[in-house]
């Protein structure tokens, strides 16, 4: 071979090499950017980890609605902002939340409900859950007294009659997984279980839609069971559920909550710094005593989401960088 031939051979290899080495750093730039990135709190979860917001001096939960389905998680806060990302984005081993968008104005994520007259009328002063059922996902909104309540299909974002509560005093609705299902938690005044003859307790119930499980077949939402008390163990770690007005350990459940959830088989209750999990077997199971776990809000919610191009999934998602389904970022950590 001559010597021209040799320097184009060599000159060749050199460009191929040097090509490689570019494209090996780009990758492993773009890699190494989303692992790091980290939106600012203040963009997705600052309030939330905070977890309240005072108004006209009364501490208020942030929070008001929080739910996971078969498809999403939905939380609604109280100046009715939405943060709606895929059910996989709560992480049920580890206790957390993955927040990978900003959250929408309801206005613009459901401007069919939020110009909707009777929710107008209520927003400001309304119950708000989260149920599901083989039409897709509902926001169910009813005014204390229920005498003005709506329910708006997320998935074709039409407007039903809304549903009437027991009317029994002011309810806080659990979410679960269950078609046309909900829990209800209940703060009463307690007189029984405190050294001072005064204070409060949670008693817990559910619902169930009337006339099968669809909401639009349905008459209204009525009561399984009374609505029973929580109480705590001698141990403040577990928990139970009593028929009648009093706990053994003359400790009821009083915590500052706002909304919650129940997930495969597990409550998560949304308070205020906290939030309270334990097994929903504290309702099927009476009496039986469960043991409860707290996590704080920053813990709870996470919110290292990003949407990386299309090229740059197909070409590097890894095991720990990123979940990966159907071609989509499902949550970052």
């Amino acid at each position: 071979m001559s010597n021209g031939k040799w320097i184009y051979v060599i000159f060749m290899i050199l460009m191929i090499t040097s090509h490689t080495l570019v494209d090996n750093d780009t990758s492993t730039d773009e890699l190494h950017k989303l692992k790091d990135y980290k939106p600012p709190k203040d963009k997705i979860c600052y309030n939330i980890h905070g977890g309240s917001i005072e108004i006209n001096n009364t501490i208020l939960s942030y929070t008001v609605a929080m739910g996971r389905t078969k498809k999403r998680v939905l939380l609604i806060t109280i100046d009715l902002y939405v943060y709606d990302v895929p059910a996989d984005c709560f992480d049920p081993t580890r206790n957390i939340v993955y927040f990978k968008y900003l959250s929408t104005p309801m206005k613009d994520k459901y401007p069919v409900l939020y110009h909707n007259p009777i929710f107008k009328k209520i927003k400001n002063n309304m119950n708000i859950w989260i149920m599901y059922d083989s039409d897709g996902d509902w926001i169910c909104m009813t005014t204390n007294d229920s005498k003005q309540a709506i329910n708006y299909n997320v998935d074709t974002s039409k407007i039903y009659k809304g549903f009437a509560l027991s009317g029994e005093g002011p309810e806080i609705l659990i979410a679960t997984q269950e078609p046309c299902k909900c829990y209800s938690l209940q703060k009463r005044e307690d007189k029984e279980n405190t050294i001072t003859g005064s204070g409060t307790a949670l008693w817990l119930t559910a619902y169930k839609c009337k006339n099968g499980d669809r909401i639009i077949n349905s008459n209204g939402i009525e009561k399984v069971t009374d609505f029973r008390l929580l109480c705590f163990d001698h141990d403040d770690s577990y928990i139970f559920m009593v028929e009648g007005t009093k706990c053994d350990s003359k400790n009821t459940v009083e915590w500052p909550l706002a909304s919650g959830f129940v997930s495969d088989g597990i409550f998560v209750l949304i308070g205020f710094p906290d939030n309270y999990i334990f097994s929903e077997n504290v309702f099927t199971q009476k009496g039986k005593k469960i043991k409860r776990t707290i996590v704080a809000n920053e813990d709870f919610y996470k919110c290292a989401g990003i949407i990386p191009p299309k090229k740059f999934l197909l070409d590097n998602c890894r095991n720990g960088v990123i979940n990966y389904n159907n071609k989509q970022c499902i949550c970052c950590t």
